[in-house]
């Protein structure tokens, strides 16, 4: 038998043409799903922001309808309190004047929303993907519309660095009776 002539080498020539084509792919699929998985967490952190922020701020609209009037919180210039009306829920001591209070305080490093007097039990920033941090939080009558509150919540994600903002204008009729405050 004879043997092939000009055949020598064929394979280690294919296998160095094609060894480094694959590498190329394979390292482009590697990259392609390390992007997605970072695009993954990041909307993922999105989400997380939204939703934080959407519970607070719900929450916060609620206790204002409740509201007869909105003040600057008075310990803290990051925060603000709600005075209920009367016929609100009263607190345990019978005063007539119940308020919720929502002020911004550092916990652990980061700056978050606390209802009530116990920053032990934040209302935002517990969940360690997204890091929310809120940095401002304000319920302000408009001067020329008395009775008319804009109540604002703004905060950002640490991990993504995006901001989200939400605000509202609710609008507080003086009851039966009332005297307006002074």
């Amino acid at each position: 038998m004879k043997a092939a002539t000009g055949q020598k080498g064929i394979i280690l020539l294919e296998t160095a043409i094609s060894l480094p084509i694959l590498m190329l792919l394979l390292t482009a699929a590697v990259a392609m799903l390390l992007i997605s998985v970072r695009n993954y967490f990041r909307v993922l952190a999105d989400a997380e922001l939204h939703q934080e922020m959407q519970i607070a701020f719900t929450r916060m609209v609620q206790d204002l309808t409740e509201a007869k009037y909105v003040t600057p919180y008075s310990q803290s210039p990051l925060g603000i309190e709600m005075h209920k009306r009367w016929y609100a829920l009263r607190d345990y001591n019978g005063s007539n004047d119940v308020w919720s209070l929502y002020w911004i305080a550092e916990v652990r490093g980061r700056k978050k929303l606390i209802w009530g007097w116990d920053r032990s039990a934040p209302m935002s920033g517990d969940y360690s993907l997204a890091e929310v941090e809120i940095y401002e939080v304000a319920g302000k009558e408009v001067a020329d519309c008395p009775g008319l509150y804009v109540l604002q919540l703004k905060g950002r994600s640490l991990f993504t660095n995006h901001f989200y903002n939400l605000s509202t204008a609710v609008y507080l009729p003086r009851g039966e009776g009332e005297e307006p405050d002074v």
